[in-house]
């Protein structure tokens, strides 16, 4: 049996050389219990109630950074701390500071000076989180240095010094950032964003490969917040890898406490769970910024290293639109996601700057924190950067980016201008490529990855199978032969088609129908344009699969402010109890899967106070979705004391079988205007729900056949719910 657990509160946290990491581990780790007790320093009390109720308001405004933190200013030096001598005569300072109730910690550091051969590290109690070794690689002159969010409330600083070196490093703390929301780091999982963002590890992301290791996220303070956003690393008409980073003039990140990190991104496409984020920079210094467009180009003080494996952006300035753009970001400090316009944005302004309006994202939207974003075309080059817009999950309308082109020349320094620092070379392009300063140039190099490797345990019996082609050499492919199979038996895919270099193509293979068990699968390439591929070492994907019979039941639940109220039963049909989950905070997401083996089994979610989920002061509605086999079973917050849905199967695929009791079809899906259902018996009833479990259409049928008009409805997924004397169907439709 598998068991997937995702607990979601707060918001995301970022890593190092500035804030670059250099390893290693603590000197006192060995010998903490011969050392006297690090002091605690506490921040004042901090006012959660008044941040929330703020953010209520805040968090609609898209055209500020998104609040996950509270500033605390601290004059915390050397002296507050303990020195400890060692038997060889090198020394160790410690101090320990505290948040209270904080869900993150983080520090800013206003005067960072240390000695070759020092090293501070910052650790939570018995070393569970380490960040560091920092040494004298994160001197700045400035003297600032930022570093990433800690999953505590406290944590401890400390500094060893080589006993030539003593007394030559100084530390000072200014600022302790109080993180609040949107990140539960205690349970290693993230995600406050919308359901309807792609993540970008998702297929959805496959040609958007380079693009996706060019976004990063910012970290910035401004007076006492401490808030999100977006930008990316942008070439240079010279190619020549200055770290430039394009963001939104509204974040006003132009600050040495300013940390940007790279490859925040969930590590499985539907679930929201990755590893921590370490790949960071602190510090970054104003190259120009705008208001009449919005733009803001800054300069990190640290070239990002070649373990970060990051990509420079390409970008455009004729300020032509093509068919569709593309936008990738952090909403709500989230795990990076990627959204789609299939159609031309439009020139507009937006509170007096000049930007591209997207008129509906067709896939995905934006939200606070995703606010500096690139957006690019669909040559993969950026045309402007997010200013704000109303768009979100629930109204996916109107965004404003501002206009590259305006940015490029619109100003009359080089402070407000980006063609200063872009065009240095004087070259006048017009379009700039992207730059991969990892790349390797061979003549034929393709690589073959698969989409969505399975971890653990897989429910079901069929193993789908999702290549992706790159072209990583600098000719034309044109013809690959692909071998695939399982415990060495294997099959042949031929691809033919026309792939440059850098492009990439997803390819379907036939699912494979697998029995209970442990299997090894292996696909590689076998040849390429009838030649030897020149790299060897990304022609191949292998990974372990274990499959069970069985049926997957996933459990999302949002509680409000009684979240103790709460727990969830899985019974089998001899009354055994399989699962119980209780213990819930108040205003948590927490998402649980499982993968149960075929038998009949009753799921339960009971409420103590009787009152299910919904609000009981300001917004704190709670929400509980299920789905069985992917098919939505419920969504919504009227659960009054508790809610029961039991099933039982003879095969581990059946459920959508049982369920569609009846022979249904809806179309067209997705609809604009309006759908036909039309099924084998005589309707009864039709009733549709939208995503939150809401009834918004109820109607009583006579005959096998019903056009319901959407026009009056919001844009969305709905269930759709038909009853007959035979049985009973379901089905979803989207509502452009």
């Amino acid at each position: 049996m598998k068991k997937i657990l995702t607990i979601i509160l707060a918001f995301l946290f970022v890593g190092v050389q500035a804030q670059i990491q250099h390893g290693g581990l603590p000197k006192s780790l060995k010998i903490s219990a011969l050392l006297a007790n690090a002091p605690m320093v506490s921040t004042p009390e901090t006012n959660l109630l008044a941040l929330q109720q703020e953010d209520e308001v805040v968090d609609q405004i898209k055209d500020i950074p998104w609040r996950y933190g509270y500033i605390h200013y601290m004059d915390i030096s050397m002296e507050d701390g303990v020195f400890n001598e060692l038997p060889n005569g090198d020394r160790i300072w410690r101090i320990s500071i505290e948040s209270p109730g904080a869900q993150t910690i983080n520090f800013t550091f206003d005067q960072y000076q240390l000695a070759k051969g020092a090293e501070v590290f910052i650790y939570t109690s018995n070393y569970e989180r380490v960040l560091g070794a920092f040494t004298h690689k994160n001197n700045k002159e400035h003297g600032f240095l930022t570093t990433t969010l800690i999953e505590s409330d406290h944590a401890t600083i400390e500094l060893f010094e080589p006993k030539a070196l003593i007394g030559q490093s100084q530390l000072h703390i200014q600022r302790v950032v109080h993180g609040y929301r949107s990140l539960d780091f205690k349970q290693k999982y993230i995600g406050d964003s919308g359901a309807c963002n792609n993540n970008v590890i998702c297929p959805e992301g496959d040609n958007w490969r380079d693009q996706i290791r060019s976004v990063g996220i910012l970290l910035n303070q401004n007076t006492l917040n401490a808030g999100f956003c977006t930008g990316a690393l942008i070439n240079n008409a010279c190619n020549d890898e200055i770290p430039y980073f394009l963001t939104a003039n509204h974040c006003g990140a132009d600050d040495p406490t300013t940390l940007v990190g790279f490859n925040f991104e969930s590590t499985t496409c539907n679930s929201n769970n990755g590893p921590y984020m370490n790949n960071t920079v602190s510090g970054v210094s104003l190259r120009a910024s705008n208001a009449g467009s919005d733009v803001m180009l800054l300069e990190l003080s640290s070239l990002p290293p070649a373990s970060y494996n990051v990509f420079y952006s390409g970008w455009d300035r004729s300020g032509v639109i093509g068919a569709g753009q593309v936008g990738i970001h952090h909403p709500r400090g989230d795990v990076k996601k990627i959204s789609f316009d299939m159609e031309s944005a439009v020139q507009a302004t937006y509170s007096g700057a000049q930007c591209w309006r997207v008129l509906d994202w067709e896939d995905g939207t934006t939200e606070g924190g995703s606010s500096g974003s690139p957006l690019y075309n669909l040559d993969g080059n950026i045309i402007g950067q997010l200013y704000g817009g109303a768009a979100n999950c629930g109204n996916n309308i109107d965004d404003y980016y501002g206009r590259f082109d305006i940015s490029w020349d619109n100003g009359s320094v080089p402070g407000n201008e980006l063609k200063t620092w872009l065009d240095v070379c004087n070259s006048g392009v017009i379009v700039v490529t992207g730059y991969d300063p990892n790349a390797i140039t061979l003549n034929e190099d393709v690589a073959l990855g698969f989409s969505g490797i399975p971890s653990g345990q897989v429910c079901g019996s069929k193993l789908g199978q999702v290549v992706t082609l790159r072209n990583r050499g600098t000719q034309d492919l044109i013809s690959a032969q692909i071998k695939y199979g399982i415990d060495g038996v294997y099959e042949t895919y031929n691809w033919n088609g026309l792939l440059t270099s850098n492009q990439t193509e997803t390819i379907s293979l036939d699912s494979l129908s697998l029995a209970s068990g442990m299997y090894n699968y292996e696909a590689f390439i076998v040849i390429t344009n009838l030649v030897t591929d020149e790299d060897l070492s990304n022609d191949t994907v292998r990974f372990p699969i274990d499959i069970v019979d069985g049926v997957d039941v996933v459990i999302n639940l949002t509680t409000n402010f009684a979240g103790s109220e709460n727990s969830i039963i899985i019974e089998d049909e001899d009354g055994n109890v399989i699962e119980f989950e209780d213990n819930f905070g108040n205003t948590q997401t927490y998402n649980f899967e499982y993968c149960l083996p075929t038998s009949r089994y009753c799921i339960t979610i009971d409420d103590s106070g009787v009152n299910g989920l919904s609000p009981t002061f300001f917004v704190d509605q709670g929400n509980y979705q299920l789905l069985v086999d992917g098919v939505e079973i419920y969504n919504g917050d009227d659960i009054g004391d508790s809610y029961e849905y039991c099933f039982g199967v003879s095969n581990p695929t059946g459920i959508k079988d049982a369920l569609n009791e009846i022979d249904l079809s809806i179309f067209p899906n997705p609809t604009t205007s309006g759908f036909t259902i039309q099924t084998s018996e005589e309707i009864q009833q039709v009733q549709l729900y939208d995503i939150l479990g809401a009834l918004v259409y109820d109607h009583a049928v006579f005959g096998n056949q019903l056009f319901v008009n959407t026009e009056d409805l919001a844009k969305g997924f709905f269930v759709v719910k038909v009853f007959t004397n035979n049985g009973t169907g379901i089905d979803r439709v989207l509502v452009k």
